[in-house]
């Protein structure tokens, strides 16, 4: 299990030795990643692929903070869990803070903070 951790940590340091510490956004953009905002009732955010298309969806009404972490731990899905995000499925993201029995989800936090809060 701690080796998943790590793979979430040093997949965010790659990007940030890429990309430096862009925007959430921005990043999407630069991997190609289609983000769109939409009215969900309760989930924050949702990663899926789309005839092998990455697609991430936002809820519309967040405030621009958790839009900015909803989108960063969508990225960490698409960077870390991709092959479980096929056209059939994808995530579903009702509470992306509860981590009781979810390694994805604690692994995309992960992945989230390691990018978004610079030492």
């Amino acid at each position: 299990m701690l080796s998943c951790f790590n793979e979430a940590v040093n997949k965010a340091d790659e990007l940030i030795a890429l990309y430096g510490r862009c925007s959430p956004k921005r990043l999407a953009r630069e991997l190609d990643i289609e983000v769109l905002e939409r009215d969900f009732s309760k989930q924050k955010g949702a990663y899926k692929l789309i005839l092998k298309n990455p697609f991430i969806f936002i809820k519309r009404d967040l405030c621009d903070s958790m839009k900015k972490i909803v989108l960063m731990h969508e990225i960490g899905h698409d960077r870390l869990h991709r092959d479980k995000a096929d056209d059939s499925g994808g995530f579903a993201e009702y509470d992306i803070f509860d981590m009781c029995d979810r390694s994805m989800e604690y692994e995309a936090n992960l992945f989230a903070a390691q990018f978004l809060i610079s030492d």
